[in-house]
């Protein structure tokens, strides 16, 4: 099984969904996390920063971003290819 990407996300996120949506369009397995109720705020700021906002993606130990910067992880690794906007 490959290894599942981890989002930090809110409900209400619109780029949460996009890249939910880009995951489950391609078969990429993922865990969601909420701000809120599976992480405090405090615990996911003390991980991405003071001023960090969702959505924020890591991969195995590696921090990958935002969903922009998820996007481009994805085609740079051959895991996605085409358009995505």
């Amino acid at each position: 099984m490959s290894t599942p990407f981890k989002v930090y996300s809110t409900p209400s996120c619109p780029y949460c969904k996009k890249i939910k949506t880009v995951f489950l369009m391609t078969g990429q397995p993922f865990i969601e996390y909420y701000v809120g109720t599976h992480i405090t705020k405090q615990e996911f700021f003390a991980q991405f920063g003071e001023n960090a906002s969702v959505p924020q993606i890591t991969y195995g130990d590696k921090y990958i971003g935002g969903c922009s910067d998820t996007i481009v992880f994805l085609k740079e690794n051959n895991m996605i290819n085409g358009k995505t906007n």
